[in-house]
């Protein structure tokens, strides 16, 4: 795996849920090709605004005013997120029933463009629980290509992980574990992927007042996420250094350490270690807050522009 390779979207380059509705989630890989359209393109996303109500009214106008409101409300957002990730050049359409036509120029992808405006900005602020025990247990038991690691530094058998070069691996690994009442994810980790034991959320998107690209005075570039209140992880068992892990759309984007659990109202996100250029980080930095921006309480699905 390359070190400028970021997936957001469970290992595949376009991520389909199979929920109630078709959200279809971005997933890029950090390459020249996939990340810039070419030279004088626009790049074009085509979404369809989910109808949530399951039943609709007799009254054909006012269906039709009801679905005119949401879609217009879905454009909106879409603009603030785009705004958000400084993306220059965009334009943002509404079309009956509830279509929402997204382009942008400047050498913008489709890849980021929809990573972007498509997913719905689901966020969680989670505590990463040391659960090494659980790994020691069945390190015998664990099938090839999948290693119990420590955490560097320590000795201590809760710092332990899982560890493997191959993610469906380790996703198969974890699956026949009972990990009781966390929930194990995979992040990019020394070349490969690890296992990151969450915790309940401190706090949820419902949280967020907003976010933005800022630059470090070193020109690395992070997030900045405010909150509507002050948040606090204070209620939790006191360690010397506690990790945190930042979820997006069901995807860890970034985890940090702290000693103090109390966040206030706002949250500095840095991007991975993995993520080793400019580049890289900007691409990061511009799906993390653009969808971080304005959560969206209408699911959108991306389709073909036939």
């Amino acid at each position: 795996m390359s070190l400028d390779t970021w997936d957001l979207g469970r290992g595949s380059r376009i991520f389909r849920r199979s929920a109630s509705f078709a959200l279809v989630l971005l997933a890029y890989i950090f390459t020249v090709g996939l990340a810039y359209a070419g030279e004088g393109g626009r790049a074009k996303v085509k979404l369809i605004v989910a109808d949530s109500v399951d039943s609709k009214s007799a009254d054909e106008a006012y269906e039709r005013a009801r679905l005119q409101e949401i879609t217009k409300e879905a454009a909106r957002r879409v603009r603030k997120r785009l705004k958000t990730a400084r993306i220059k050049n965009f334009d943002v359409e509404t079309e009956a029933p509830r279509t929402v036509r997204v382009s942008a120029g400047g050498g913008v992808s489709h890849s980021l463009l929809a990573g972007i405006v498509a997913p719905q900005g689901r966020f969680a602020l989670r505590p990463v629980e040391p659960v090494g025990e659980r790994w020691t247990k069945i390190s015998t038991k664990l099938p090839a290509g999948v290693e119990v690691r420590q955490k560097k530094g320590s000795l201590e058998a809760e710092d332990a992980y899982l560890w493997s070069r191959s993610r469906a691996k380790l996703a198969k690994a974890i699956a026949q574990v009972d990990a009781g009442a966390y929930e194990i994810e995979t992040y990019p980790a020394g070349g490969g992927w690890r296992t990151l034991a969450l915790a309940a959320p401190v706090a949820t998107h419902k949280d967020v007042a907003g976010a933005s690209i800022r630059m470090g005075k070193t020109g690395d570039v992070y997030v900045r996420l405010t909150f509507r209140h002050k948040v606090s992880a204070a209620h939790l068992a006191a360690r010397t250094h506690r990790t945190f892990a930042v979820v997006l759309d069901e995807e860890v984007v970034a985890t940090f350490q702290r000693i103090d659990t109390s966040f206030g109202s706002s949250l500095t996100v840095t991007a991975p270690e993995h993520l080793q250029s400019d580049r890289a980080r900007k691409l990061w930095a511009q799906q993390v807050a653009g969808r971080l921006a304005a959560y969206m309480t209408v699911p959108l699905i991306e389709v073909n522009d036939d």
